[in-house]
């Protein structure tokens, strides 16, 4: 059953400190969630700082595209498109590494797409110096909070005061492009049987490589008619749905006076 309090998943790529955060903020006291349909474990505890004893964090493994390919992959995936009330997020702590943040903006704009609400942390592990105007600029970019962390030193309290308050926020916009003409004919299919679910959801939906397991008979069917209206592979729809969050990445950070680094959003986004 679903925690009377609040669900917080903690996201991120592999190595951004999300697991440190996760340490510091419930003791180490650790109970492993089995995730229906893989075989991968997921760490789930609850917070043991005051004022988030009633939080339930869950340590996703660390993935750098929600398009999973491997038991990892869909540990997350599944977590955050289930709508089984047990499973589902109440908001989503996106961690990133600061300093590697290009390839990381991906991860951030798939989540907003999602409509889940999420914050993203950025975390300070090459002790750079405060950036507010970073947190400012990528906060009004992708329209929802952004904050700066440094997972190891700062004080528990501190996240629970100032993140508190943003864990109860609405949900983040829709898609933030117009849909593409090459899957707009799936998706009037999809919608029909899923007419709750929301735009941003039946898209990734659409560009999935496997149906998930949690889908209805009702729900199967329908995705398997929008997939055989599409020529093109999930894989191919993918690729051209990266070279549009690729362009959404250099604008985003070309304003915050960051450099884009070509060869690694090649390879974060693989």
């Amino acid at each position: 059953m679903k925690s009377k309090g609040t669900n917080i998943a903690l996201v991120g790529n592999p190595n951004t400190g999300k697991s440190t955060l996760f340490t510091r903020v419930t003791g180490e006291k650790t109970a492993v969630g089995n995730f229906a349909g893989v075989t991968v474990e997921s760490c789930v505890a609850t917070g043991i700082v005051e004022g988030a004893e009633d939080w339930s964090f869950i340590d996703l493994p660390g993935i750098y595209n929600l398009h999973a390919q491997t038991d990892d992959g869909r540990i997350t995936e599944n977590a955050l498109l289930n709508p089984a009330p047990e499973l589902k997020p109440d908001v989503v702590w996106l961690i990133a590494d600061r300093s590697t943040l290009q390839g990381q903006l991906f991860l951030a704009l798939q989540i907003k797409e999602l409509e889940v609400p999420c914050i993203l942390l950025l975390n300070r592990m090459a002790h750079e110096s405060s950036d507010p105007k970073l947190c400012e600029i990528l906060e009004k970019g992708l329209g929802f909070p952004v904050r700066e962390i440094h997972a190891l030193k700062d004080q528990p309290e501190k996240w629970v005061k100032e993140l508190g308050p943003l864990n109860h926020q609405p949900q983040a916009c829709t898609v933030l492009r117009a849909i593409p003409a090459n899957i707009d004919d799936g998706l009037e299919i999809l919608r029909k049987s899923m007419p709750t679910k929301t735009l941003g959801f039946l898209c990734h939906l659409a560009r999935m490589n496997e149906a998930p397991s949690w889908l209805s008979e009702e729900e199967l069917k329908a995705w398997e008619e929008a997939v055989a209206l599409n020529p093109k592979s999930a894989v191919r729809l993918q690729l051209e749905e990266a070279g549009k969050r690729m362009a959404t990445v250099r604008e985003l950070l070309n304003k915050a006076g960051a450099p884009v680094k070509e060869r690694e959003l090649q390879l974060r986004d693989k």
